[in-house]
């Protein structure tokens, strides 16, 4: 943290992106007393409403020296990578939200972070409002973790409980989730997996501190499941959910994101609607199982406000990546595999085999009560 961040009396803050996420973050923000939100970039047409706050030229708002800190809240991978860059390399401070940028450049922020002497956090890129990713840099510094397995997107979830609950097909509680704000208008990072792979790569950089080759997950998608299907899955005295299993080693570690099949007995299944939960198992003691909000404008602001404050109390956990971390490329278990409605039970499958099929369901009847 440089000398002028340390004694100025108050903290100047930007905010890139007034969007749901970045007008979440103003809200929290406006009656903090110790922040002034000097800048929000956007665009032209939000003048009326942002008034002198506005500012269109990320540049400015970028090489302006009274700015501390700035909360990066604009998604995808093209402007969000020259903001975050350009700012750390000022020795600013930064926190997003974006998994995307997260995912496909942690090293190069880390470095930069490093060498600037400022810090990047990205609680909200993950979890939602779980406090998950501050506990884990510490834990996984003494090797404990060895698996992360969970609910980690609250769209899917959403969905898969409107199915079960209400009987309706994916699409119409596909709808009912973009009219409730979860899903986006372009569902397709949500129900392709692709949401998954990027949480999945920072959650694996942070245990493991190496890069993760996103095209090394192994991920299978959604966005076929039927009611003739989920029917066959409740037959079998069982609950369908969009699972993340993460497995750590030291020598190599394995990622399955998968509709996964699981008794009722097991806690997850027991995570409904827009909720997020995270189990983690370490080689110590107990495992331990964290639910929250997982979709939504203040679960994701929230959890950049907390990132927020461990930047000002100066307790935020710096992070380095070194080497690359090798990926398993096969499966093991049972799967049921679709093609339409019709079903194949399938043992220690290759990945070829299963993606011939439209829908592939893991099955895992090993209870985390």
């Amino acid at each position: 943290m440089s000398e002028r961040q340390r004694s100025s009396p108050m903290n100047n803050v930007a905010i890139f992106g007034y969007g749901t996420v970045g007008s979440g973050v103003y809200d929290y923000l406006k009656d903090d007393k110790e922040t002034n939100v000097k800048y929000i970039f956007d665009r032209e047409d939000k003048r009326e409403e942002l008034k002198s706050r506005l500012n269109t030229d990320y540049n400015s708002i970028i090489h302006d020296k009274e700015i501390d800190t700035i909360f990066e809240c604009l998604g995808k991978d093209t402007l969000s990578y020259i903001v975050i860059k350009e700012a750390l390399k000022q020795g600013k401070n930064v926190i997003t939200s974006n998994k995307e940028t997260i995912a496909n450049h942690l090293k190069e922020y880390s470095d930069l972070a490093h060498q600037y002497h400022c810090s990047l956090q990205f609680e909200a890129a993950v979890g939602g409002e779980i406090l998950l990713l501050y506990p884990l840099m510490i834990e996984s510094s003494f090797e404990n973790i060895i698996e992360i397995k969970g609910i980690l997107n609250g769209t899917t979830n959403y969905i898969l409980t409107c199915m079960e609950r209400q009987g309706i097909s994916f699409e119409e509680a596909l709808r009912q989730s973009q009219e409730r704000g979860y899903a986006e208008k372009d569902p397709r990072d949500d129900i392709l997996g692709y949401d998954l792979i990027r949480k999945s790569a920072i959650l694996l950089s942070v245990l493991s501190r190496k890069e993760v080759d996103q095209k090394q997950i192994i991920s299978f998608p959604m966005n076929k499941i039927t009611r003739k299907i989920l029917e066959d899955i409740e037959a079998e005295n069982l609950t369908l959910k969009y699972i993340t299993d993460i497995r750590h080693q030291k020598d190599s570690s394995s990622v399955l994101i998968s509709l996964t099949a699981l008794e009722k007995e097991d806690a997850l299944s027991r995570i409904e609607y827009e909720n997020n939960a995270i189990l983690i198992e370490n080689n110590r003691s107990a495992d331990s199982l964290t639910c929250s909000k997982g979709a939504g404008k203040y679960p994701t602001a929230d959890s950049m406000l907390q990132d927020y404050q461990r930047v000002k109390n100066h307790i935020e956990y710096p992070l380095q990546i070194e080497g690359k971390e090798r990926l398993s490329s096969s499966v093991s278990g049972t799967f049921f595999a679709y093609k339409g409605n019709d079903r194949t039970i399938l043992n220690d499958p290759s990945i070829e085999t299963l993606n011939s099929y439209d829908v592939v369901i893991h099955v895992n009847r090993e209870n985390k009560k």
